[in-house]
């Protein structure tokens, strides 16, 4: 091709043309990111965490009612409940990343339907984490034991009682405060 293209042989729209379709194949040929591959192990793995989901979905969050993490639980809890196997054609998430529509909008249906779970359960944590929504029931749950303190439920410790036997240095300047 580039001897043609250097004796003038070829039109300029056929070059072109052609230097579309080797971009497109050199494209085609790449091989699958690190990531992708990641996610494409996501999906294989959801089964196990399945029924833990609609769990989740009925928790009491609080957000936006527009808010995307909310609506795509809302919908897996109504497929949960009609038992679908398979994502329906007619919904798509495309709020919940762009990494995730290839395979939610895909051909292979059952493969959307895992793809929703795992783009809904991520989405879930990058909420939870930017502030986006909240329960309050997270404000409850802690590990059941922590250097020999049982934290079960909310634990209040009385900071004001203990001051002057834990640190004598400050107890001035905390009954102070306290006082």
């Amino acid at each position: 091709m580039s001897a043609k293209a250097a004796e003038d042989q070829l039109a300029e729209g056929e070059l072109r043309t052609r230097v579309v379709e080797l971009v497109a194949a050199s494209q085609h040929d790449k091989p699958p990111s690190r990531a992708s591959l990641v996610r494409e192990r996501l999906f294989e793995g959801i089964r196990p965490v399945r029924s833990l989901l609609p769990e989740i979905g009925k928790l009491p969050w609080q957000a936006e009612a527009d808010n995307p993490v909310l609506i795509a639980f809302n919908q897996l809890l109504k497929l949960y409940a009609d038992k679908a196997r398979e994502l329906p054609v007619e919904i798509s998430a495309p709020r919940l990343g762009g990494v995730w529509s290839t395979a939610i909008t895909g051909e292979d249906r059952d493969k959307a339907m895992r793809a929703m779970e795992v783009a809904t359960l991520f989405s879930l944590r990058r909420a939870l984490r930017n502030g986006s929504i909240e329960a309050d029931i997270m404000a409850k749950i802690a590990p059941t034991r922590l250097s020999g303190i049982n934290l079960r439920g909310v634990f209040r410790f009385p900071v004001e009682k203990y001051a002057a036997d834990l640190m004598p240095s400050l107890a001035p300047s905390i009954n102070a405060a306290v006082g």
